[in-house]
């Protein structure tokens, strides 16, 4: 699923945002170390989300300003700057904009991409400013939390691969989708 995806890159308007999702980490088992809290957890997996998002002219409130595109997550050792910008440059076109809150790892998105916007963005007011991004994180930590109930940090991108896998295909028929699947499976080796 994540090679079958790594085929395109993303382009137009991109949101992006790190989350922190909830892992089993086997190198630290109970009473051996002791754990960190917090964001700094041995238990927590950094994740790069990058999300097309259009922006969209309707008079509805309870719907969003922006209709979701195409997908990618990524895996990340840590939010600095040379590790998202490596994966930007992996997964967005060059000619993108990009938004994004404050974070310090974001700072040179603009080395790598045409036009980034970053603003400060409270808790509150993040599903107006980063709609899109905000659910993809919050969708993918149910999913793992409901249908997995534990990741190991080993396999974290394998379930990240696919979750995008299925979003991005959501307009696909089901036969299409899994009939695509099949044909990715042939065509490439766990090897390659």
């Amino acid at each position: 699923m994540g090679k079958r995806d790594e085929r395109y890159l993303l382009d137009g308007d991109i949101e992006i945002d790190g989350g922190h999702y909830e892992v089993v980490n086997d190198e630290f088992k109970r009473g051996k170390t002791k754990l960190k809290a917090g964001q700094g957890s041995q238990r927590q997996a950094k994740v790069l989300v990058m999300v097309e998002s259009k922006p969209v002219e309707h008079d509805l409130k309870h719907k969003k300003k922006r209709v979701l595109g195409y997908v990618k997550m990524s895996y990340v050792d840590s939010f600095t700057i040379k590790s998202i910008n490596y994966e930007v440059q992996k997964s967005i076109c060059k000619t993108a904009t990009v938004y994004t809150d404050k974070h310090k790892g974001f700072n040179r998105l603009s080395n790598v991409v045409k036009k980034h916007y970053s603003e400060v963005v409270k808790k509150e007011d993040a599903m107006k400013k980063l709609p899109w991004v905000h659910t993809i994180i919050s969708n993918s930590k149910k999913m793992t939390a409901g249908i997995h109930h534990s990741v190991n940090k080993k396999y974290i991108q394998n379930y990240l691969n696919e979750f995008c896998y299925k979003l991005n295909r959501r307009n696909f028929k089901h036969r299409d989708m899994f009939d695509g699947l099949a044909l990715a499976c042939i065509e490439h080796s766990w090897a390659a």
